[in-house]
């Protein structure tokens, strides 16, 4: 399910667990390779978990307000989630809702942990076709993400571009 505010977009879903999973995306998310990134997965658990398969399981978009409603669950079980992403602030926000207490848990999931080479590189890339001396391919090195000191309800974390591709490769291009 698309949502987003113009510069933060998520790709939202609900598994089969319940639990909700969203990538964020961001307008201006460059990396040093000129590759425009997701940010990353987040991971929303329930605690109670709700029984599996789901039941009376629902999601709908609110075009109106840029809003997924899902509802899950029967009886004092049901759960009802919201998010969306704030449209003034680069904040995205979730709630949860149910009869019974339910606490939400919100875990990142990361993929760049360390520091590799891309094993392809594909014609969007703006180092596909870029040839080093001996006439190869240029190596394209992905920098690792960093999770950010633990802080009381809130998760957080950054990719910092170490060295950019881009002044030499503007300059080059533009001769």
């Amino acid at each position: 399910m698309p949502l987003g505010n113009g510069d933060i977009t998520l790709n939202a879903w609900v598994e089969e667990s319940g639990d909700l999973l969203f990538y964020i995306g961001k307008s201006d998310s460059w990396d040093e390779n000129g590759r425009l990134l997701k940010v990353g997965r987040v991971r929303i658990s329930l605690d109670p978990r709700p029984s599996t398969p789901l039941r009376a399981f629902e999601q709908k978009l609110d075009l109106s307000t840029a809003t997924l409603h899902v509802q899950y669950g029967e009886g004092e079980r049901a759960v009802a989630v919201r998010a969306w992403v704030d449209a003034n602030r680069p904040v995205i926000r979730v709630e949860v809702d149910g009869k019974e207490p339910t606490r939400a848990v919100s875990s990142i999931e990361l993929w760049r942990t360390s520091r590799y080479v891309l094993p392809s590189l594909e014609v969007s890339d703006v180092m596909f076709g870029r040839k080093d001396g001996d006439g190869k391919q240029v190596a394209v090195t992905v920098e690792p993400d960093s999770v950010l000191a633990p802080w009381k309800g809130r998760i957080g974390w950054f990719h910092h571009n170490v060295a950019s591709v881009g002044p030499e490769l503007t300059a080059t291009v533009q001769g």
